[in-house]
């Protein structure tokens, strides 16, 4: 298995673990970008992406580049293609999440020591994503499989970083991390986007019970 040593993307992975979750943003008006990064500084998560299938998304990159800067980590989901990747970075984007996996946006990202997390589904897709350099991989849609999975691979392949992502809630997060995942993939599964109307102070009440879960996981892991 290919090992890197990608200083910047590294630390990006650093960052994901220590918040706990990536937070997806779909589908959300332009203006409601930075409130949202504001409102999850708030409740300490400071990385989410904003998914290229949203209207108006390489926009609201740049908008949360803009206003947070350092603050967040600010990366593209839904990347398809290395065209999406390359717009996605002009924009300000610092890491790159897709459904499935491509080896050419992985090695895109990895030339450009940004952290990359493509989608697989089975131990197979798992195993060549990590191999072809994939800092962290999603697993999508995790409600399918179901934590036990996460414990299982970890058989066979030690400890590898995994994201679980697709029905993540306040009730099942604990177990997923228990179960060995790095962090989460988190979106409409603890948030109705559509129906926030502006209501960011949810944004904060809802992400920091979700983070509590999560550091009350792995605390209690490690007490173990």
């Amino acid at each position: 298995m290919q090992t890197l040593q990608s200083t910047r993307a590294e630390a990006q992975v650093a960052r994901t673990r220590d918040a706990g979750m990536v937070m997806i943003i779909r589908n959300v008006p332009p203006d409601w970008a930075v409130p949202i990064g504001e409102a999850l500084l708030a409740a300490e998560v400071d990385v989410m992406e904003i998914t290229l299938n949203t209207p108006h998304a390489l926009e609201m990159i740049a908008a949360l580049r803009a206003a947070l800067g350092e603050q967040m980590a600010i990366g593209a989901g839904t990347v398809l293609s290395v065209a999406d990747a390359e717009n996605a970075r002009a924009a300000g984007a610092e890491f790159f999440v897709s459904p499935h996996l491509d080896t050419e946006i992985v090695r895109f990202a990895n030339e450009r020591d940004c952290m990359v997390v493509p989608g697989a589904f089975t131990p197979t897709e798992v195993f060549t994503a990590l191999r072809a350099g994939a800092h962290i991989v999603k697993v999508f849609p995790a409600n399918i499989v179901g934590p036990q999975f996460f414990k299982d691979l970890q058989g066979p392949f030690g400890q590898i970083p995994l994201l679980p992502t697709g029905g993540i809630t306040t009730e099942n997060a604990a177990t997923y991390i228990q179960h060995g995942a790095l962090a989460l993939g988190v979106g409409a599964g603890l948030l109705n986007w559509q129906g926030l109307d502006a209501r960011f102070e949810r944004v904060t009440a809802a992400t920091r019970a979700l983070r509590a879960e999560i550091v009350r996981a792995r605390q209690e892991s490690e007490n173990r």
